[in-house]
């Protein structure tokens, strides 16, 4: 906790929104994929909610927290500025 988001990688991060994953994946395991497969947080910015839940393990919760953050995080940045905490 001492380190803060900074110390976490973003596979990390996401996997923090995501809570859970599926019976054959943990949360961190669908993160590394998305993130590595999607072009990191960029990447998954650019797709759409319906793109999103196409993922095998994102359902609408899921995809509506991907949004969530999009509208937190300015686009294209892996981390909130820590003045907006």
């Amino acid at each position: 906790m001492r380190m803060g988001a900074e110390a976490l990688a973003d596979a990390e991060l996401l996997a923090i929104l995501l809570r859970v994953g599926t019976q054959q994946a943990t949360a961190l395991d669908l993160a590394r994929f998305i993130i590595q497969n999607y072009g990191g947080f960029r990447g998954l910015d650019s797709r759409s909610f319906t793109e999103l839940c196409q993922v095998d393990g994102i359902g609408h919760a899921k995809a509506a927290i991907i949004d969530l953050r999009r509208g937190i995080s300015p686009i294209g940045s892996t981390r909130l500025p820590p003045e907006s905490l």
